[in-house]
Order: C-alpha cells, then sequence, then structure tokens
C-alpha cells in the first residue's frame, strides 16, 4: 500500500527526494494521516479527561456577588437518581461578569418531551432533573446533554450551606467541576475538532512556507523540483518529528508542535544538504 511505502521511505533519508514522483493526492492523504498522528496522544488525553476545562461554572458559583447565595436545601443529587428535592422544583439565578443572569434549573420529575416542550433555548441555563444535566447557551441553537456517571454517591446542598467559609467554597468548586464534567463527552469532541483543526492548518501553512524556502535552491540547481513537489518532500519529511510527537506528547503536550516543527525543519535541510547535489544537476 502506499501510505506504508511513503511512511517507510521517509525513514531512509536518501529515499525521501525520490517521493515527489508520487502522485500528489497520496501525499494529501498521508499528510492528514501523519498529521493525526501527532495529535493522536493530546486527543487521547482530552477523551479520556473531557476536554478544556470550561471553568464557566465555578465563575458563576464563586463570583463575589454570587457567593453568599444559599443553594436549595431541598435539593440532593444523587448518581443513580439526579435531582431528588423534598420541596418540588426549584429555580435560581446566578449573575455572571457581563451582568447577564443565569438560571439554575433543578427539576424533579423529567417529562418525556421536557427537551422539546420545557426548555427554552434563548435562555442561558444550567438544568439539573431526574435524569439527566442539561446546559442551554441562550443562542437559540441548541444544548448540551449530560450525565450523572462522573458525580459522587450523593451530593447535599444543605450540607454545603452549612460548612464553614473555607470549606464550603471548596465543596462548591468541586460542585462546579462536576457539574462540567457531565459534560465531557460532548466537551472532548469540541476540544477535539477546534485543535484539530487548528494544527492541521497550521501545519498546511509550515507546509507552504517551507516548499517556498526549498525553492531558494533553484539558484544552486539547474535541474530542479517544482513548487509542488517540494510540497510533496516537505510531507513526506513529516513522518519523524510526527512519530516522536506521538510518543512525547503522552508526557507532556506543550513540546508537541514544537517537535514537529523544528525537526521538520532540521530534516528537511539535512536531506537537501547531503543528498541534494546526487539528486539535481549543479
Amino acid at each position: 500500500m502506499f501510505l506504508v511505502r511513503i511512511f517507510r521511505d521517509s525513514f531512509i533519508f536518501n529515499r525521501v527526494l525520490k517521493l515527489r514522483y508520487e502522485a500528489f493526492w497520496k501525499l494529501g492523504i498521508y499528510f492528514i494521516i501523519i498529521s493525526l498522528i501527532s495529535l493522536f496522544s493530546f486527543n487521547f488525553t482530552n477523551l479520556r479527561t473531557g476536554g478544556w476545562k470550561l471553568g464557566f461554572v465555578e465563575n458563576i458559583l464563586l463570583l463575589e456577588k454570587n457567593y453568599d447565595k444559599q443553594l436549595p436545601s431541598s435539593i440532593t443529587i444523587r448518581k443513580l437518581s439526579g435531582v431528588n428535592s423534598t420541596d418540588g422544583d426549584q429555580l435560581l439565578f446566578y449573575e455572571n461578569n457581563e451582568g447577564k443572569i443565569i438560571r439554575f434549573w433543578f427539576v424533579t420529575n423529567e417529562s418525556e418531551d421536557f427537551v422539546n416542550t420545557d426548555i427554552d433555548l434563548t435562555a442561558e441555563q444550567l438544568i439539573f432533573t431526574n435524569k439527566k444535566t442539561y446546559y442551554v447557551k441562550g443562542d437559540g441553537k441548541g444544548l448540551m446533554i449530560g450525565s450523572y456517571q462522573n458525580f459522587p454517591e450523593e451530593i447535599s446542598f444543605e450540607t454545603i450551606n452549612t460548612l464553614p467559609d473555607n470549606e464550603r467554597r471548596v465543596q462548591l468548586t468541586i460542585l462546579a467541576e462536576t457539574i462540567e464534567k457531565s459534560f465531557g463527552r460532548q466537551n472532548a469532541f469540541f476540544t477535539i475538532v477546534t485543535f484539530s483543526s487548528v494544527q492541521l492548518a497550521l501545519y498546511v501553512v509550515l507546509v507552504l512556507l517551507l516548499a517556498l524556502v526549498l525553492q531558494l535552491f533553484r539558484f544552486v540547481y539547474v535541474d530542479y523540483m517544482s513548487y509542488i513537489d517540494g510540497v510533496k518532500i516537505v510531507i513526506s519529511t513529516m513522518t519523524i518529528p510526527s512519530v516522536i510527537s506521538f510518543i512525547i506528547g503522552f508526557f507532556t503536550h506543550a513540546l508537541t508542535p514544537v517537535i514537529v516543527q523544528l525537526g521538520l525543519g532540521i530534516i528537511l535541510m539535512l536531506i537537501m544538504i547531503k543528498y541534494g547535489k546526487k539528486e539535481f544537476s549543479a
């Protein structure tokens, strides 16, 4: 298969320049795959941990003007049964940093058509029912649906309300993180798509720029490759940095893009300096 051949030959430096004879569409497919390999460790970690920490719930609950607001003491949230209340449904109103009102709605008995009939998509709100959690951004376009899978066995709002200030702040922070983790699957998907899209775009720009740099060798060699052939060579030299990035990424994500960018430039120059004269006419 052509992907295996390109992968193998990209580790053998004296064969890399020959890869310019491969069809462009083959290198295009290879580019996408090798790029995703370099990003795999980051994406895998986000899939496991629930994506980027949003912090929006914590920023609401611990905001100075909201901090003294008491949670409904009649409410308990259980991992297996969701919201339970001795006093029916409860509705709280919080204010975010921009002064926008955010609703916290606790529903003890979610109806079958709850999403379609009872939820106002134009109001930003967090909804907790006996079945699921919901986050409505308020833009009228849709909502995020979560579960109580990551919740502890029981969270008692009455207990949180009666804690000393320092302990209460800690428990509110834990509550906020737990709520956000309930949307982990959708948040992880958003994180992976966003990060991968941005990195792929950056890799495209990097490949195009380095292919342009390669054209400077045209002043050295009479018979030289075209710009498109240069793009193919740059893509093939992504293999080693991407594999290293794949491994290092499980230990630290910060170095992943740097390894690809730096490694790609170094390997490309080594190949051109050592094998350029043999491949092109001076």
